[in-house]
C-alpha cells in the first residue's frame, strides 16, 4: 500500500556529512527487506545497503528500515530521503 502511494514522487536524497548535495529521483519502488537484506551490484562486486553506508559514509542508524530504489542500482535509505 506504501508503495502505490509513493511510487512515481519526486524525492530528494542528502547523504549523511554532505552539506551542499542534494540528489533529485522519482521513486521506482520500496524494498520489503531492509538494508541488511536488499543486495546490489556496484563494481561486478554484490554488496547490502548497510554495508556500503558504511564503508563509504558511516555505519547505518536504522538498519532495519527498508529502502527506496531511485534506480536498478540506486537505494536509499528511507531516512536520507525528502518529499
Amino acid at each position: 500500500m506504501l508503495e502505490k502511494f509513493l511510487k512515481n514522487l519526486i524525492i530528494n536524497v542528502k547523504y549523511p556529512g554532505e552539506i551542499n548535495t542534494k540528489w533529485r529521483y522519482k521513486i521506482k519502488k520500496i524494498t520489503t527487506q531492509d538494508t541488511t537484506r536488499t543486495i546490489f551490484e556496484t563494481n561486478s562486486i554484490k554488496t547490502d545497503v548497510a554495508t556500503y553506508f558504511k564503508n563509504t559514509y558511516k555505519r547505518l542508524v536504522y538498519p532495519h528500515l527498508p529502502c527506496i530504489m531511485v534506480e536498478k542500482t540506486n537505494f536509499y535509505q528511507l531516512k536520507f530521503v525528502k518529499l
